[in-house]
């Protein structure tokens, strides 16, 4: 079971002018990461939806901006592999297994670095 972790939206953004206050979750699986981005988690909204509605105003700091932006990675990577014809669950289980024991964020790192070998 994920832990718990503080999300706070305000409003939809159909009824007010500035983008909701959001925390991203505290994601130990790259399924939590899945879940923010397609249905959100926690009751709070999806992410892909903050980002179609508000661009990266929902990201209020530059803290946050860097924070969405290294998940972004994870997210990127998921949605690559779904849209090649992987369901959701066969692409984060193929991630899942590459990834091993490394925490999310050695996870991206790693990631990061397959991508730059790649362009090579």
């Amino acid at each position: 079971m994920p832990s718990s972790a503080p999300i706070r939206a305000s409003a939809p953004a159909s009824t007010t002018s500035s983008p909701p206050v959001y925390v991203l979750y505290a994601a130990k699986t790259l399924d939590d990461v899945w879940r923010e981005w397609d249905s959100g988690i926690l009751g709070g909204p999806a992410l892909k939806d903050l980002e179609a509605t508000w661009g990266d105003k929902w990201q209020r700091s530059s803290a946050k901006r860097t924070a969405w932006c290294q998940r972004k990675t994870l997210v990127d990577e998921l949605v690559r592999r779904v849209s090649r014809g992987l369901t959701p669950a066969e692409a984060i289980a193929d991630l899942e297994v590459q990834r091993g024991g490394r925490s999310l964020p050695s996870f991206r790192a790693w990631l990061v670095q397959q991508r730059k070998r790649q362009r090579q």
